[in-house]
């Protein structure tokens, strides 16, 4: 903490010719390297066109040169200027202040490509980290990035690469310190309140006039529909009110997946409702990395009693009788799926070999999750739907289904 550092070797390598052309690859698709300091992302600030800086995320592999495809030289930044940013924190206890508490409140790079040499003389393999004194850039000379000097990695060869730790102190408060994440690539940061505020207020204006509207029509029509008097001057109504009295019959085809599907998407729904309320809390903070994925897993485990109960009621209002099979599909469909394809991807890039493959004990721990805590509440919800009386429909359904004519 607070010990600078100037131009250390963090490695050499000798680049293949296969590592060259992923590096090239790399550059070419813009990919971008991200680092973590005390749960804060790396950032840097960046020049566009129009000279205006923002603060990004991540920093690129490096960069290439060249108007065509074909004519690119690419460049590897393997030199970084690391700058963190810390704030003291005095005791407030502590009359005489002597007590201080540092914390970490920004972390930026400044990338450079430098192709290093040393004082030792011979080929690359002469190259000691630790011993051999570079020339390009030492304790004494800083690290500048000279367009005479970049690191090519058109060809195969020894890259050395270094950094450098600045620490910077700053006012910021550990509090606001993800304010410049937040607030990134924001080129006007005034906020129209005013405008925002208006145009809110007409369009709720607007739809709580057309829904009364609506609605007002509706039950005329619903009452119509439900008037033994008018069915004769209902045989001449055209448009969509002519399938008044077949919107509500059950479908002929697939009625469980229907309801299995709609009481999953009321477990998505909510499940999605919640996470957004609770992050709009702060609750699901951005500081505490996996927060968020957490957040919603187990949201929508504990969802899994409104997937039954929907699903229950909706088949049941379609007069089906198989409502063992039903409530097991509404546990096992749509999370088996899902599982399924979160294993394979999962066993790939465990046979790649990837860092981001999820180790065993979390892969279990979702399993536990699955089978012992949202199947029985999908019971659950089932047991108290399919006890409930079934829902009765605003209008009749007609016994015979209307004729759909041929399409010309």
């Amino acid at each position: 903490m607070k010990t600078p550092k100037s131009c250390e070797v963090a490695c050499a390598v000798r680049i293949s010719k296969k590592e060259k052309d992923a590096f090239v690859r790399a550059i070419d698709d813009e990919y971008r390297v991200h680092w973590i300091v005390d749960n804060l992302p790396v950032g840097m600030f960046s020049t566009d066109e129009q000279h205006e800086t923002s603060f990004t995320r991540g920093f690129p592999v490096g960069f290439h040169t060249g108007s065509k495809v074909k004519t690119y030289k690419h460049y590897l930044y393997n030199h970084v200027r690391i700058i963190v940013q810390y704030h003291d924190d005095f005791a407030s206890e502590n009359q005489n202040n002597e007590e201080v508490t540092t914390k970490i409140v920004g972390f930026r790079v400044e990338p450079m490509s430098i192709k290093h040499a040393f004082d030792t003389a011979g080929k690359d393999a002469d190259f000691v980290p630790g011993s051999t004194v570079l020339t390009t850039c030492n304790a004494q000379t800083p690290a500048v990035n000279d367009a005479k000097n970049f690191q090519s990695v058109d060809r195969a060869e020894t890259v050395i690469f270094t950094y450098d730790v600045q620490w910077e102190k700053s006012d910021v408060e550990w509090s606001q310190r993800w304010d410049a994440y937040l607030t990134a690539n924001v080129s006007n940061e005034k906020v129209h309140w005013f405008s925002i505020t208006n145009s809110i207020m007409i369009v709720l204006f607007l739809t709580v006039m057309i829904a009364m509207i609506l609605l007002r029509a509706l039950r005329k029509d619903i009452a119509q529909y439900n008037d033994p008097a008018s069915l004769e001057e209902a045989k001449e109504e055209s448009g969509w009110k002519l399938v008044h009295g077949d919107v509500f019959r059950p479908p002929t085809f697939g009625p469980m997946i229907f309801s299995v599907f709609v009481g999953t998407g009321v477990q998505l729904f909510l499940m999605t409702l919640a996470t957004l309320t609770f992050a709009f809390l702060g609750l699901l903070s951005p500081a505490n990395r996996g927060s968020l994925v957490t957040g919603f897993i187990l949201l929508f485990v504990f969802m899994g009693s409104f997937a039954g109960y929907y699903s229950s009621l909706t088949y049941k209002m379609f007069r089906g009788t198989e409502w063992k099979q039903n409530t097991l599909l509404t546990a096992f469909l749509y999370p088996g799926l899902t599982f399924t394809l979160l294993g394979a991807l999962n066993l790939v890039l465990w046979i790649e070999g990837s860092s981001g493959a999820l180790p065993f004990g979390t892969f279990f721990t979702l399993l536990f999750l699955w089978f012992c805590v949202s199947v029985p509440l999908v019971f659950l919800g089932s047991f108290f739907g399919y006890k409930r009386e079934t829902t009765t429909f605003p209008v009749r359904t007609n016994q015979i289904p209307r004729a759909i004519p041929v399409q010309v």
